[in-house]
C-alpha cells in the first residue's frame, strides 16, 4: 500500500506544472492552515508558520510526518472548518510527500561533529575498573547524569564538567590509587594491579627514568586511550623526577608513579572523549583509535581493550573483515551487558524501577528493593539475550523466554518452581506473556502508583517503542473532570471512555487507549489479574429511571433549553437529543429493565453526567418498602378484574381479610396516574401497611428488610483485554497487540531502534542528515531477516559512525 502510495506521487509530481500560488506548497499551508497553526494561534502546539521558514523542511522531520498523515487521513484541515479543494489537497499531499519522503540527501552529506565530552557517571567508573583490571571498585560517590536531548545519559550536551564534581574526580582518584595500589600488602589481587599498572623498574641495565618512561608510555596509551604524544610523556615524567628525587629508593619509584598514575585519572584527556580535528572541511573518516573509543563506547561503555588497541596501533581495524570479528568479539563479552543496563534500560525506561519508580514498603512488604532489581535485571538480561543470540528484532516482542529468579517468579509471576536468587532464563508456556513488552519492569513504570495507566502505556507503545509520538495535548485535556475522578463505580476504562467522547480528544485517544487497554490484564507491577473491583453503590439504571420520573414532568421545550445552556461538544449535544427521544418512548411498567436493553453501561453514565449538568434532579427515592408497594401496584394495573377476584378467593384468608385487600387494591388502583406517587404516600402509614400484607400474600410484595453493615458493595468486573483500533481492528489482550505490532508495525519498531542505538552509539541526537544512515541500516537489516548483528554492524560501518565533519562547516 505505500509502495502504491508512492508510485502514484511521484507519477502525480512528475505531471507538476507549477502555476502561481495554486501549486505551491507554502501558498497552499498559509492559505488553509494558519489561522490555526501560524504565529498567532497554535493549536495543539503546532506552528507551521515557523515550520515553514525552517529549510529543509525535513529538519523537522518528526512534525511534518504527522501533518502528512492528517492529509492523508482527511483530518487536516478539518472538513467543517476548510475551503480547501480537492485539487489543492492532493497538491498539498503530493508537495508533502516529495519534501519529507523523497529528500535528496545528497545535498547534504553531513556525518555530524563529534565533540569533546565527558565521560558519563558509568563510562568513568567502567573505564577506571577496566584501566586498573579490577572487578570491583571502591565505593565511589557520583552523581546520575541528566539525560540528554537523545534520551540518554551520553549525550554530550550534558556531559560538561562543573566545578564541584572536578573536586569529586581529585578525591576519586587519590582514594582509588591508594586503595588499589596500597604501599605494603600481601592480597593476591591487588599485587596483580600493581604488576599491571607498573610495567617496569628500575635494575642494573635500566634507570628509574627509562623505566618510568616504559610505565608512562603504556599508561598514557590506555588512559588517553591513543599514543601518547612526546610532550605529553615528558610533561609526567617531570612529575615523577620531582617526587623521585626526593626518595630514590624501591618505595620512592612506586610513589611516584603512583603520583603520575593519579594525574592521568584527573587528566581532561581521560575524563573526557576527545577526537582530533582536521583542517579539512569535507567530512573525514576517523582514525583507528577514534574507531577503536566509538567501539568501546558504544558496546561496552568502557575503554577499548588490549586487542582494539593493537589494531588501532596496527592501523587496520577500518578493514570490514578485522572489524566484523571484533564487533562479535566485543558482543560477545560480559562488558556487552551494558546494551541491557544502560541502553535498553534507558531507551525503554525500565531503570527507573526501584530508583524514579517504587511502592511504599511499609504498605507494600512484598515489593523489596531486591525484587525491583530483579526486574530490572530480567529486561536487561532479556535484551542482551537477543543481541547475543543474534536474534530477531522481532524477538522483543515474541520471544517465548524471560529471565527470572525466586523472588520474582513468585511476586510477579505466580510460579513456585524456581528456587534461589541468580537469574536464569525460563521459557514461557503462558499465551498472555512473550517478549519485553509485558515485563514487570515496563508495566510499573506505564502505570501510576497502584493503578494502572491504560494512557500511559498506549502512549508508551506508540512513542517509545514504535517511534510515533503524538502531538501534546491541548491545555487540560488530560485532566478528568471532577465527577469523573471522583466517580468510584467507574472502571478506569469507562473513565477514559467518556473522557475520550469529548472531540479534543478523540483523534489521539482513539490511536492511545486500545494499545493500553489490552495491556490492561496486568496489574502496576506487571502481576495477571482475570477482574478487577468496582464500587457499584446503585445500580445505574436506578439513576437514570429516577430521573427519568423528572423528566416526565417536563414539556419538550423545557428539556431543550436546559440542554442547550449546558456546554456540551456538537456530538455529545446529538446523542443526548437522541438519547432523549428513546428514553421517552419507553413503556412505564417495565422502564428500568428497557434502560439496561437499550443502553450500555458506559452510555448509562454518559447521560447521568448529561443530566446532572442540565440540572435535572432525580424524585427523592423512597425507601424500599414503600418502593416495592408502588412496583406491586404497577404490575396490578395489568391483572385484569376477575383474575384478581380469583387471587384473592384462593388465598387463606378470613373472608373479612379477602375483602378488605380487594378495598385497598381497588382504592389504590383508582388514584390518579398524575403525581400517583404522592398520593400514594398520602393513604398513611397504617394502610400502606396493610395495603403491603395484601401485596405480599399475592406474591407482588419483593421486598426484605436488611441491616446495613456499613461495608461499600463492590463487584468483580471482568478484564477481556478486547480492544478496537481507530481503523477498525479488533484484538484480544496481549496475544492480539503482539500479533499485530509484529503484523503491521516490525518496521516502525525496527526503525526506532535504529535510531536509538544509533543516537546511543554516536552520543547526540540524531539530526535530519542522519536519516539516510537510518534508511541505509534498514536496508541491510531487513535484508538479514531483521537479525542482531546486522544491526549492529550496520551502526559500526554507517556513514555517522566511522565519518566526522568540523563543526563549523555542519549542516
Amino acid at each position: 500500500m505505500h509502495a502504491q502510495l508512492t508510485l502514484f506521487l511521484s507519477l502525480f509530481l512528475g505531471g507538476l506544472v507549477l502555476n502561481g500560488n495554486e501549486l505551491d506548497l507554502e501558498g497552499i499551508i498559509a492559505k488553509h492552515c494558519f489561522d490555526c497553526h501560524g504565529d498567532q494561534k497554535s493549536k495543539g502546539g503546532l506552528n507551521l508558520q515557523q515550520l515553514l521558514q525552517s529549510k529543509p523542511l525535513i529538519r523537522h522531520r518528526k512534525s511534518w510526518d504527522h501533518v502528512l498523515e492528517l492529509v492523508q487521513q482527511k483530518e487536516m484541515p478539518p472538513e467543517e472548518d476548510s475551503r480547501i479543494t480537492p485539487g489543492e489537497q492532493r497538491t498539498l499531499l503530493a508537495l508533502l510527500d516529495k519534501e519529507v519522503n523523497h529528500f535528496d540527501f545528497s545535498t547534504v552529506n553531513d556525518p555530524g561533529f563529534e565533540q569533546a565530552r565527558r565521560l558519563s557517571k558509568h563510562e568513568y567508573l567502567n573505564t577506571v575498573r577496566d584501566l586498573f583490571g579490577v572487578s570491583q571498585l571502591p565505593d565511589l560517590k557520583f552523581p546520575d547524569e541528566m539525560a540528554g536531548a537523545s534520551g540518554f545519559d551520553n549525550s554530550a550536551n550534558t556531559l560538561f564538567l562543573q566545578t564541584s564534581l572536578m573536586s569529586r574526580y581529585i578525591a576519586a582518584a587519590e582514594r582509588v590509587v591508594s586503595t588499589l595500589m596500597p604501599d605494603t600488602t600481601a592480597n593476591t589481587k591487588l599485587l596483580a594491579v600493581r604488576k599491571r599498572m607498573i610495567v617496569a623498574y628500575p635494575n642494573t641495565e635500566t634507570t628509574a627514568f627509562e623505566a618510568a618512561q616504559r610505565v608512562l608510555q603504556q599508561l598514557l596509551l590506555r588512559a588517553y586511550r591513543r599514543t601518547p604524544t612526546p610532550d605529553e610523556i615528558q610533561r609526567y615524567l617531570l612529575l615523577f623526577d620531582s617526587v623521585y628525587r626526593t626518595d630514590s629508593t624501591l618505595k620512592g619509584y612506586e610513589l611516584a608513579i603512583k603520583q603520575c598514575i593519579q594525574a592521568a585519572l584527573i587528566s581532561p584527556k581521560f575524563l573526557f572523549r576527545t577526537e582530533s580535528d582536521s583542517e579539512s572541511t569535507e567530512p573525514y573518516r576517523i582514525d583507528s583509535f577514534e574507531l577503536a573509543s566509538r567501539l568501546s563506547y558504544f558496546l561496552w561503555a568502557s575503554m577499548p581493550d588490549a586487542q582494539l588497541l593493537d589494531a588501532a596501533l596496527k592501523d587496520n581495524l577500518h578493514e570490514p573483515e578485522l572489524l566484523a570479528k571484533q564487533v562479535r568479539r566485543m558482543v560477545k563479552d560480559e562488558k556487552a551487558d551494558t546494551l541491557g543496563n544502560l541502553f535498553a534500560a534507558q531507551w525503554l525506561g525500565f531503570g527507573l524501577i526501584g530508583n524514579r519508580i517504587r511502592l511504599d514498603p511499609i504498605d507494600n512488604p512484598w515489593c523489596t528493593d531486591s525484587l525491583m532489581q530483579s526486574m530490572r535485571e530480567e529486561s536487561a538480561l532479556f535484551f542482551v539475550s537477543l543481541v547475543r543470540g543474534n536474534r530477531s528484532v522481532a524477538g522483543l516482542i515474541n520471544a517465548p523466554y524471560t529471565f527470572m529468579n525466586e523472588e520474582l517468579s513468585r511476586e510477579i509471576y505466580g510460579l513456585d518452581s524456581i528456587r534461589g536468587n541468580n537469574m536464569r532464563q525460563v521459557a514461557l508456556n503462558d499465551s498472555e506473556r512473550a517478549g519485553i513488552l509485558t515485563h514487570g519492569s515496563l508495566m510499573a513504570i506505564t502505570s501510576n502508583y497502584k493503578e494502572t495507566s491504560p494512557i500511559k502505556r498506549g502512549y508508551w507503545i506508540l512513542e517509545t517503542l514504535l517511534g510515533k509520538p503524538l502531538p501534546p495535548p491541548p491545555p487540560n485535556a488530560g485532566a478528568f473532570s471532577e465527577e469523573l475522578e471522583h466517580n468510584d463505580a467507574l472502571t478506569f476504562q469507562e473513565k477514559v471512555e467518556l473522557h475520550s467522547n469529548r472531540a479534543s480528544c478523540k483523534s489521539c485517544h482513539s490511536k492511545i487507549d486500545p494499545l493500553g487497554f489490552s495491556l490492561e490484564n496486568f496489574d502496576y507491577f506487571g502481576r495477571w489479574r482475570d477482574s478487577y473491583r468496582v464500587w457499584r453503590p446503585e445500580p445505574e439504571n436506578h439513576d437514570i429511571w429516577m430521573v427519568l420520573q423528572s423528566m416526565q414532568l417536563m414539556d419538550a421545550n423545557e428539556l431543550h433549553r436546559r440542554l442547550v445552556n449546558i456546554d456540551l461538544e456538537p456530538d455529545d449535544f446529538r446523542w443526548a437529543q437522541q438519547v432523549f427521544a428513546r428514553l421517552m418512548q419507553l413503556d412505564e411498567p417495565n422502564q428500568k429493565s428497557q434502560i439496561d436493553e437499550t443502553f450500555t453501561a458506559v452510555d448509562q453514565r454518559r447521560l447521568i453526567m448529561i443530566l446532572e449538568e442540565m440540572e435535572i434532579e432525580p424524585l427523592e427515592s423512597e425507601d424500599p418498602w414503600f418502593q416495592s408497594i408502588h412496583e406491586g401496584i404497577n404490575e396490578l394495573r395489568s391483572i385484569p378484574e376477575a383474575e384478581l377476584q380469583d387471587k384473592l378467593n384462593s388465598l387463606e384468608l378470613p373472608d373479612d381479610e379477602k375483602q378488605a385487600c380487594l378495598i385497598l387494591i381497588r382504592r389504590a388502583l383508582n388514584l390518579p396516574h398524575v403525581d400517583f406517587k404522592t398520593q400514594l404516600s398520602e393513604l398513611g402509614e397504617e394502610t400502606l401497611d396493610q395495603l403491603a400484607g395484601c401485596l405480599e400474600a399475592l406474591g407482588l410484595m419483593d421486598w426484605e428488610e436488611k441491616e446495613n453493615d456499613g461495608e461499600d458493595r463492590f463487584d468483580l468486573v471482568e478484564i477481556t483485554g478486547n480492544v478496537e483500533l481507530s481503523d477498525g481492528t479488533r484484538l484480544q489482550g496481549p496475544a492480539g497487540l503482539r500479533q499485530n505490532l509484529l503484523a503491521r508495525h516490525l518496521d516502525d519498531m525496527s526503525r526506532q531502534l535504529i535510531r536509538k542505538m544509533l543516537s546511543y552509539a554516536l552520543g547526540r541526537q540524531l539530526e535530519y542528515y542522519d536519516e539516510k544512515a537510518v534508511e541505509d541500516i534498514m536496508s541491510h537489516l531487513k535484508k538479514q531477516n531483521y537479525a542482531f548483528d546486522a544491526l549492529i554492524h550496520g551502526i559500526v560501518t554507517s556513514y555517522p559512525f566511522q565519518f566526522k565533519k568540523p563543526p563549523h562547516d555542519s549542516q
